[in-house]
């Protein structure tokens, strides 16, 4: 009897410890913070998204309805972090003590092959004043879906090793960058003397069209107006170029845009648009500089009023591929005004508004403030304006109006423009947020005056899906 009591106690006490102590570690992996997410990354490190409840959890054993966990991903280069001193391991989590201005690598979200091929990388967090850990940013993952591979970026943004190896995209079992290699200049289909619209987009170099309700991307829409009001464009002030000149030619395929204050031709031809005067200046960009047009950062006036004349107006609507991040586009600014009126209020503007839901935290990769892609990093506007911030090249270099960039003059010969001035081929970036819908408005006109007009060309347009600093450059 005295062997069967020690044995029911004995029992006991296991059963106690067994089911006590199981009870307890099921509590510790069922905490659910009171931290709102979309996604594991806006979590604290050990724990994941619990999408039913847009809440972190760290219960281990399947709560989550994300299909995401806080550990995934290669951790074996968590040792190069920068992480110098404050001793914590990636999986700690963000109430862990750190010392600040560190920082860390997160773990990986995505297929842990993909990880240091192309763009492909880790969140980083780092360590803040108070000694707690920030979110996780930065985090690049591979596009998976069919067709999103893009192509002539020279980047292997699907991150498995090959560099523009897109999938099938057109169904005729061709590798999509393939096809594109043959086709991609796509306004080879394209009549030069076409005013539609949506062959000027071709001609840019945008090719691919959809629809307002599909999902896939693509050219939705495309227009020619006055940029703002009842005006309607000179029908010579917009066209198809194959050359203008003995130098200069499309960036990509066998055509580019002409946008003109004068005349679309080659050569270009001075005071023959017959004039737009009723027309005025999009009407958010302009609020945006307090009704005035804004100067150039190089000229010592402030911005001016004025009347918009000879203006035009292309809008684009394109919705973005999920990869992308940013596209870009080359453009060429002549104009009949340089050298005599640089730094005056005749400055013909040529502007790039990008309507986007993209943000940055990085106040460098921010889209400007008035939606104007067509600015230099000094701030000057597209313009003759522009002369003495050094993005003009092809003229001749005026020292007495702060103009000293200029290379040459031999791309102008056959242009119209032989002794006046151009930029020679720059590059405008733009921002842009994954599978969105954005609106893009390039207009050029005539500022307070009708004479000594400007042309703008425009080609060569391009998704990359990394963030660039937005604007305008060599």
């Amino acid at each position: 009897m005295k062997f069967l009591k020690i044995a029911l106690v004995a029992m006991f006490f296991v059963f106690c410890f067994v089911s006590c102590g199981g009870e307890d570690d099921e509590k510790e992996e069922s905490v659910i913070l009171d931290t709102p997410c979309e996604t594991t990354l806006d979590c604290p490190m050990g724990y994941v998204c619990d999408k039913t409840i847009s809440r972190c959890s760290k219960n281990d054993g399947g709560s989550s309805q994300s299909g995401e966990t806080a550990d995934s991903g290669d951790e074996s280069d968590s040792g190069d972090s920068g992480d110098s001193g404050s001793g914590n391991s990636p999986k700690g989590s963000s109430i862990d003590p750190c010392t600040p201005g560190t920082t860390q690598y997160c773990p990986y979200q995505g297929n842990p092959d993909a990880l240091g091929k192309g763009p492909c990388k880790e969140a980083v967090r780092t360590c803040n004043a108070d000694g707690t850990w920030g979110k996780c940013i930065g985090e690049v993952l591979p596009v998976f879906e069919i067709g999103e591979e893009l192509c002539h970026n020279n980047i292997d943004d699907d991150c498995n090793g090959v560099i523009d190896d897109g999938t099938d995209l057109y169904g005729e079992g061709t590798p999509a960058c393939t096809y594109e290699e043959v086709y991609y200049d796509c306004d080879y289909e394209v009549d030069p003397s076409s005013k539609d619209p949506y062959d000027y987009a071709k001609a840019m170099g945008i090719c691919k069209t959809t629809k307002e309700d599909s999902d896939e991307w693509g050219l939705i829409s495309a227009k020619i107006s006055a940029p703002e009001g009842t005006a309607t464009p000179h029908a010579t002030s917009n066209g198809l170029l194959s050359a203008l000149g003995n130098v200069i030619k499309p960036k990509e395929g066998g055509l580019m845009l002409g946008l003109s204050s004068g005349t679309v031709s080659n050569p270009a031809k001075d005071g023959t648009s017959g004039g737009t005067n009723n027309s005025g200046a999009p009407a958010d960009w302009y609020k945006a500089h307090g009704y005035s047009f804004p100067s150039a950062g190089s000229c010592p006036s402030s911005g001016t009023s004025g009347s918009v004349n000879d203006a035009v107006m292309l809008t684009l609507k394109i919705r973005t591929p999920k990869a992308a991040k940013s596209f870009s586009f080359n453009i060429y600014f002549l104009t009949y005004e340089y050298p005599t009126y640089i730094c005056s209020i005749y400055n013909d503007f040529f502007i790039a508004l990008l309507d986007s839901l993209h943000t940055s935290p990085d106040p460098a990769l921010q889209n400007p403030y008035d939606k104007n892609l067509a600015m230099d990093a000094k701030g000057n506007p597209v313009g003759v304006n522009l002369a003495p911030g050094g993005l003009f090249t092809q003229c001749v270099n005026v020292p007495g109006k702060g103009v000293t960039s200029c290379v040459s003059t031999e791309e102008l010969q056959g242009t119209g423009f032989e002794s006046n001035g151009g930029t020679g081929w720059l590059t405008t970036r733009g921002n842009v947020k994954g599978g969105e819908v954005i609106t893009l408005r390039l207009a050029i006109w005539d500022l307070n005056d009708q004479a000594l007009d400007s042309l703008i060309l425009i080609d060569n347009f391009r998704w990359d899906v990394a963030e660039h600093k937005p604007g305008t450059s060599l």
